[in-house]
């Protein structure tokens, strides 16, 4: 690791979790990727992770992972059970899924879904640098039928923003066709037969997905808790309706991060 490097983590690793820390320590971010950065392998927490500070999503865990989705992560941490099972859609790299391997433990089991080859390999090597069995990749994207879609890239620093969705305004990339499958069909490739939590960032994809699988999947099938995306961006692929479906199939609203909303089931027979 470069000097500049640790003089820099030195200081926003200790940020206290106030309104501006973060817009302080993305101004420190930035002035580091003033200039092309090389992969770092460092550790956060209990995990070892491979990171490419040029990108946003890593640089917010180099830089502040206790500020990184803090809330969101501590909700999963006191929820989620031991022995327990989490779907993390889409992964990206893995932090989501890292934590949640270790809280449900040897007994448990992770589901990891990433639709580009890129991030999927991403999301294996830290997987293999942390020594983890109980993570099971499905490098696929998730839709309302099992069907071939174009993936939009976004390489502008934000390789998490891959999408689906395809609409006028939208300035990533045209990248490669990825085979596409129902939520249920993954749980049913594992032979899973309940969900404990699930965490859906699938840029636009999200009410397509749920609305197929609330519909389609038995009511024991359904997670005890779902942090889920809603941003207004995908309006038109449904993003903004998806509190009503939650509703529709009893789920009540726990809390809302930004764009990130926690929901919880009334009740699973």
């Amino acid at each position: 690791m470069d000097y500049e490097l640790k003089l820099l983590l030195a200081i926003t690793r200790r940020l206290p979790r106030v309104r501006g820390a973060g817009y302080f320590a993305n101004k420190l971010i930035n002035f580091y990727r003033r200039k092309p950065r090389q992969k770092v392998i460092t550790r956060i927490y209990d995990f070892i992770l491979e990171l490419e500070p040029n990108e946003n999503v890593d640089a917010g865990l180099l830089f502040y992972p206790h500020l990184y989705d803090w809330r969101e992560l501590e909700f999963i941490q006191q929820n989620l059970p031991r022995g327990g099972k989490f779907v993390d859609a889409e992964a990206y790299i893995g932090w989501y899924s890292l934590i949640a391997s270790k809280i449900v433990g040897a007994e448990g089991e992770v589901i990891a879904i990433e639709a580009n080859p890129y991030n999927a390999e991403r999301l294996r090597r830290n997987i293999e640098l942390n020594n983890i069995h109980n993570i099971h990749v499905f490098q696929v994207g998730l839709s309302d039928r099992r069907e071939k879609l174009r993936l939009y890239l976004n390489l502008k620093g934000n390789r998490g923003g891959h999408t689906f969705a395809n609409f006028k305004g939208l300035k990533h990339t045209e990248g490669p066709m990825i085979l596409c499958l129902p939520l249920l069909d993954i749980l049913k490739k594992c032979k899973w037969d309940y969900i404990d939590g699930m965490k859906m960032d699938i840029e636009g994809f999200e009410y397509r997905v749920l609305k197929a699988f609330l519909s389609e999947a038995p009511r024991t099938l359904f997670p005890r808790f779902l942090i889920v995306e809603v941003n207004p961006l995908y309006s038109s692929y449904g993003s903004l309706k998806i509190p009503e479906l939650l509703s529709n199939f009893g789920y009540t609203l726990f809390r809302k991060y930004k764009i990130n909303e926690i929901y919880i089931l009334k009740e699973r027979l």
